[in-house]
């Protein structure tokens, strides 16, 4: 998996502790660990270096995500607070079927997944309730997305479907609620959509050659349970 993720992370989390000042308050700054179900859309993929038409769709069986966070929240605003967080997740997904017009008759096997590295922007409606607080989120950020899917002929050659990690701009957007279970711990279930740019892939022969590159996506849905500590 590419290191480029890990770095935006590093980053993500340099911007959050400019942030920190030394009056900050107790419950201030704190720390988020959060795993959960992993839907992956279906994913369409179309060829771009041959002018014949070419084209692949794969289905993925639910998978999982997990991640954690660094973040801060600052003081009230408007109906609520604003918050900061470095996050860093991973997500994986099998594949249930595929299709790919060259090869009618092929049986796919192997799995997808991302790691990303991102900001993320909270907002805490904290006046609607003491027992919950809904809250929205928007993140970006960079994420290495990977295809380990093969696909087999008729004739039993194996191929591979995706070649090296490809870095791509990443984005999120958050739903959820926060209950509080003492003053330091919370715990949350949020549901997120996740996307990542247009990744390209190779088509791999088993003796290492490159026979076609395919313009391809990665979108899921994500169903999340955590817990956040608040120093």
């Amino acid at each position: 998996m590419s290191r480029i993720p890990a770095l935006a992370f590093l980053s993500a989390a340099a911007l959050c502790a400019t942030a920190l000042s030394p009056s900050a308050q107790a419950g201030d700054i704190y720390l988020t660990a959060f795993g959960g179900l992993s839907l992956q859309r279906d994913q369409s993929s179309l060829r771009t270096d041959n002018s014949t038409f070419e084209a692949a769709r794969m289905d993925f069986d639910p998978g999982f995500v997990v991640g954690g966070a660094v973040g801060y929240r600052f003081d009230n605003f408007g109906f609520g607070n604003v918050r900061v967080e470095a996050e860093l997740s991973y997500r994986e997904n099998s594949i249930d079927s595929g299709f790919i017009t060259s090869q009618p008759g092929a049986l796919f096997t192997g799995d997808n997944s991302s790691m990303a590295g991102m900001a993320v922007v909270y907002y805490d409606f904290t006046d609607i309730s003491r027992r919950f607080v809904p809250y929205v989120g928007l993140g970006a950020g960079l994420a290495g997305v990977e295809s380990d899917v093969y696909f087999t002929n008729g004739t039993g050659g194996r191929t591979e479907f995706g070649g090296p990690t490809d870095t791509e701009f990443a984005w999120q957007a958050i739903v959820g609620m926060a209950i509080p279970i003492t003053e330091r711990f919370d715990f949350t279930v949020d549901g997120r959509f996740y996307s990542t740019g247009r990744p390209d892939w190779l088509t791999v022969t088993e003796n290492g050659n490159a026979t076609g590159r395919f313009r391809s996506e990665f979108d899921a849905w994500h169903l999340n349970a955590g817990v956040r500590f608040k120093f």
